[in-house]
């Protein structure tokens, strides 16, 4: 269930981070309920904490060198492919 809402939560922020905030607020995604979605916005994706591990994970992954998307490949083997 925790990866379930991780996932939903991820793809809810994709939608508000493309928008600006009043856009955000106004525009409730479907099938989510309008002050959920506003607790969501205000208290979740603008708070200080998520905003500031947000851009340490941004410069985090502008460091990696392989791709996140290698399969079931070993790091070991890329890394010798490479």
């Amino acid at each position: 269930m925790r990866s379930l809402w991780n996932n939903y939560r991820g793809s809810l922020h994709q939608i508000m981070k493309s928008k600006p905030f009043g856009d955000a607020l106004k525009d409730v995604p479907r099938g989510v309920d309008k002050s959920d979605w506003e607790w969501l916005v205000k208290e979740h994706l603008l708070s200080h904490k998520f905003m500031e591990t947000s851009e340490i994970n941004i410069v985090n992954m502008s460091k990696l060198s392989m791709p996140h998307r290698t399969g079931s490949k070993p790091i070991r083997e890329i890394t010798y492919e490479l």
